[in-house]
Protein backbone atom coordinates (compact mmCIF):
# COMPACT_ATOMS: atom_id res chain seq x y z
CA UNK A 1 0.00 0.00 0.00
CA UNK A 2 2.38 2.65 1.13
CA UNK A 3 6.36 2.54 1.41
CA UNK A 4 7.12 1.04 5.32
CA UNK A 5 3.67 0.24 6.25
CA UNK A 6 2.42 -2.48 6.56
CA UNK A 7 -1.30 -4.08 6.12
CA UNK A 8 -3.11 -6.45 7.89
CA UNK A 9 -4.23 -9.59 5.51
CA UNK A 10 -7.02 -8.13 3.13
CA UNK A 11 -8.82 -8.88 0.00
CA UNK A 12 -9.48 -6.24 -2.34
CA UNK A 13 -13.20 -6.59 -2.33
CA UNK A 14 -16.07 -6.73 0.03
CA UNK A 15 -16.64 -10.92 1.01
CA UNK A 16 -18.92 -12.85 3.11
CA UNK A 17 -17.62 -14.42 6.18
CA UNK A 18 -17.80 -17.66 4.39
CA UNK A 19 -15.31 -16.30 1.85
CA UNK A 20 -13.34 -15.06 4.26
CA UNK A 21 -12.95 -18.50 6.18
CA UNK A 22 -12.12 -20.22 2.22
CA UNK A 23 -9.39 -17.34 1.50
CA UNK A 24 -8.10 -18.54 4.81
CA UNK A 25 -8.12 -22.40 4.02
CA UNK A 26 -6.38 -21.13 0.95
CA UNK A 27 -3.82 -19.23 2.25
CA UNK A 28 -3.01 -22.11 4.79
CA UNK A 29 -4.07 -21.02 7.76
CA UNK A 30 -7.55 -22.89 8.44
CA UNK A 31 -9.54 -20.68 10.01
CA UNK A 32 -11.44 -22.58 13.12
CA UNK A 33 -13.72 -19.46 14.46
CA UNK A 34 -15.10 -16.38 13.46
CA UNK A 35 -14.25 -14.53 17.12
CA UNK A 36 -15.94 -11.38 15.57
CA UNK A 37 -16.68 -8.65 12.75
CA UNK A 38 -16.43 -4.79 12.96
CA UNK A 39 -17.20 -2.34 10.01
CA UNK A 40 -15.34 0.52 9.62
CA UNK A 41 -15.18 4.07 7.27
CA UNK A 42 -11.91 5.25 5.95
CA UNK A 43 -12.64 8.52 4.27
CA UNK A 44 -9.59 9.55 1.69
CA UNK A 45 -9.51 12.61 0.45
CA UNK A 46 -11.35 11.56 -3.25
CA UNK A 47 -13.32 8.18 -1.71
CA UNK A 48 -14.86 6.83 1.18
CA UNK A 49 -14.03 2.95 1.83
CA UNK A 50 -16.48 0.71 3.46
CA UNK A 51 -14.50 -2.05 5.29
CA UNK A 52 -15.31 -4.98 7.50
CA UNK A 53 -12.67 -6.99 9.02
CA UNK A 54 -13.19 -10.41 10.09
CA UNK A 55 -11.55 -12.03 13.19
CA UNK A 56 -10.49 -15.45 13.31
CA UNK A 57 -8.67 -17.97 15.37
CA UNK A 58 -6.47 -19.80 13.31
CA UNK A 59 -5.29 -23.41 12.99
CA UNK A 60 -1.84 -23.00 11.65
CA UNK A 61 0.18 -19.76 11.20
CA UNK A 62 1.36 -20.08 7.40
CA UNK A 63 4.62 -18.27 6.00
CA UNK A 64 2.81 -16.35 3.67
CA UNK A 65 2.72 -13.33 6.52
CA UNK A 66 4.13 -11.75 9.30
CA UNK A 67 2.80 -13.08 13.14
CA UNK A 68 3.47 -9.96 15.34
CA UNK A 69 2.36 -10.14 19.11
CA UNK A 70 0.73 -7.25 20.79
CA UNK A 71 4.19 -5.78 21.59
CA UNK A 72 4.86 -5.63 17.82
CA UNK A 73 1.86 -4.29 16.21
CA UNK A 74 2.23 -1.15 18.71
CA UNK A 75 6.02 -0.55 18.49
CA UNK A 76 7.46 -2.16 15.46
CA UNK A 77 4.93 -2.62 12.85
CA UNK A 78 3.85 0.59 11.43
CA UNK A 79 0.18 0.81 9.65
CA UNK A 80 -1.85 2.67 7.28
CA UNK A 81 -4.50 4.64 8.96
CA UNK A 82 -7.43 2.41 7.24
CA UNK A 83 -5.99 -0.14 9.53
CA UNK A 84 -5.21 1.51 12.27
CA UNK A 85 -8.85 1.74 12.64
CA UNK A 86 -9.04 -2.27 13.77
CA UNK A 87 -6.09 -2.18 16.31
CA UNK A 88 -7.93 -1.63 19.11
CA UNK A 89 -10.04 -4.44 18.37
CA UNK A 90 -7.31 -6.65 17.14
CA UNK A 91 -5.22 -5.63 20.55
CA UNK A 92 -7.89 -6.40 22.49
CA UNK A 93 -8.60 -10.05 21.24
CA UNK A 94 -5.12 -10.82 21.54
CA UNK A 95 -5.24 -9.85 24.91
CA UNK A 96 -7.97 -12.13 25.72
CA UNK A 97 -6.20 -14.74 23.14
CA UNK A 98 -5.52 -18.06 25.55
Amino acid sequence: MLAGLWEFPNLPHTCTPEEAIAWGEEMGVHPTALLQSQERVHIFTHIEWHMTCYFFRCLHQSDGFVWADADALQGQYSLPTAFRLFLPDVLELLNQAP
